[in-house]
């Protein structure tokens, strides 16, 4: 039998990964509901998406409160890019600028 691999980091960078970390760079409030509008991913790739790149601490979560609802209303999900996260987001960047030159 084979010894089962530890997950590496290059298994889990793939488009959704780069659309999901971009479009968190980008947004002023990236809010759960806003990656699921902007991004376009599925509701189900994007909670495994977002739940990989957490495991690889490339980006955080903080839950806030909204002032304006009630009190029983659940806290809304705010991500942001880790500096390991942004500095992978510049290398696929450049991995994208390096192939799409002709």
């Amino acid at each position: 039998m084979s010894k089962k691999r530890k997950k590496d980091v290059l298994d889990i960078l793939n488009y959704h990964a780069y659309v999901i970390m971009k479009t968190i760079a980008t947004e002023d409030n990236p809010f759960y509901t806003v990656l699921l509008e902007k991004t376009g991913i599925v509701r189900s790739t994007l909670n495994y998406k977002i739940n990989q790149l957490l495991e690889f601490n490339l980006i955080h979560v903080e839950y806030i409160k909204d002032k304006n609802t009630k009190q029983r209303s659940m806290p809304r999900a705010l991500y942001k890019l880790t500096d390991k996260g942004q500095e992978v987001l510049k290398h696929l960047e450049k991995i994208r600028e390096i192939v799409s030159k002709t």
